[in-house]
């Protein structure tokens, strides 16, 4: 899980404060998308595998997640000017 977590730390954190420092202020067209579908590869991915092998760690990768989907909705109330 290590691993995992490094990797998702990286294609997604890293990902997303890119895109929060520059994509977002600017209002670049497909920011939310390429938001949501990174959640959905990392964390959602490994949120969704801890639930169904019923892991005793199933909970604290949900909080990452949540993290991602309300950035995505943020990002997506905020291009409704």
């Amino acid at each position: 899980f290590l691993v995992m977590e490094g990797f998702i730390a990286a294609a997604a954190g890293v990902m997303t404060a890119f895109l929060a420092a520059t994509a977002i202020p600017d209002r670049r067209k497909g920011t939310g998308t390429a938001l949501l579908l990174a959640g959905l590869a990392t964390v959602g991915t490994m949120s969704w595998v801890n639930f169904v092998i019923a892991s005793q760690f199933k909970w604290l990768p949900l909080a990452p997640a949540v993290l991602c989907l309300a950035g995505v909705v943020a990002c997506a109330l905020e291009g409704r000017d």
